[in-house]
């Protein structure tokens, strides 16, 4: 990362991962469409989506909230995206937070700035990411494990994985209710993510030998009255070795609410008639929003 892609939204690196991944869709045998991609910094997301969903789609808008050195530097931050799939809003934020064991308040901080500065303008008016039915929030989170790094070695050694989770600083933050609060994890049946040596499966050999951790997380939120989620799988790509994170992947149903347009078009009649009835005392019937979607629904695997 150079000094002055800390200030943009596009560099040349963001081009090269963008026609990569346009080049590993189009071998796909499912069409895919790339709905949009964004950039800050050194965070690059983009959104995909099978081509046969195109015309259910809408309101899809992107926002970079930058939380890094007095709150103007991309070099922490998150993309922000949101979208409407049938009748069901999703928001996904990517976001790479403060780095070090002790920097546990900044990383919480970060989070409460990111969910009240990224704001979506839509006819209703202003949308925050909670007023979704789908959030999902992922990317380098860099909390940490806050044990002596032998004790953690050791634990990996034995795969250890009660030990390493119960020991991690964003368990022990949405505990508190400090940050995260509501949101849930797929579980971790891997071993910590950061840090290792570029090209290799090894954690950090350096002389600073830096503890390992989970830094890299993908958790969710819905609303229980408009959305349904079921975790599929969520593994680290170990296999992976350009970097000294490991990726991870997460994958979900979601099931999507989609309106029945009889069953509508007959509530609208039912609705417009007590309304007629009822104007001259100023009341208006009051219709619950999942009478109007079909109690059969439709299952996208994102």
């Amino acid at each position: 990362m150079t000094a002055s892609s800390l200030w943009y939204e596009e560099t040349e690196r963001g081009m090269q991962w963008a026609s990569m991944l346009a080049d590993v869709f189009r071998k796909r045998d499912t069409k895919y469409l790339c709905m949009r991609v964004h950039q800050l910094s050194g965070l690059f997301a983009t959104v995909y989506i099978k081509q046969e969903h195109k015309k259910y789609v809408d309101g899809i808008k992107s926002q970079v909230v930058r939380v890094g050195f007095m709150g103007v530097m991309g070099n922490k931050g998150s993309i922000c995206f949101r979208f409407r799939l049938y009748h069901t809003t999703f928001c996904f934020i990517m976001a790479h937070l403060a780095p070090h064991t002790d920097q546990v308040a900044q990383r919480n901080q970060q989070f409460h700035d990111i969910m009240r500065t990224c704001t979506f303008e839509d006819p209703t008016g202003s949308l925050l990411p909670a007023r979704h039915d789908v959030l999902i929030f992922g990317g380098d989170l860099n909390y940490r494990i806050a044990r002596p790094y032998e004790h953690v070695m050791s634990a990996i050694e034995r795969n250890d994985l009660d030990f390493l989770t119960s020991n991690d600083q964003l368990y022990e933050e949405i505990e508190r209710e400090t940050a995260f609060v509501g949101f849930s994890e797929p579980r971790l049946n891997f071993l910590p993510t950061y840090r290792f040596d570029v090209g290799t499966v090894q954690y950090d050999s350096s002389e600073k030998k830096r503890t390992p951790a989970y830094a890299d997380r993908i958790l969710y939120k819905v609303n229980p009255r408009t959305a349904k989620i079921q975790p599929i799988q969520y593994v680290s790509a170990q296999s992976t070795m350009i970097s000294d994170h490991k990726p991870v992947l997460a994958e979900f149903d979601v099931v999507a609410r989609v309106r029945d347009p009889e069953k509508y078009k007959k509530l609208y009649e039912v609705y417009e008639k007590k309304y007629y009835q009822q104007e001259a005392n100023n009341r208006f019937p009051e219709i619950e929003e999942w009478d109007l979607v079909d109690d059969k629904y439709d299952h996208n695997r994102l």
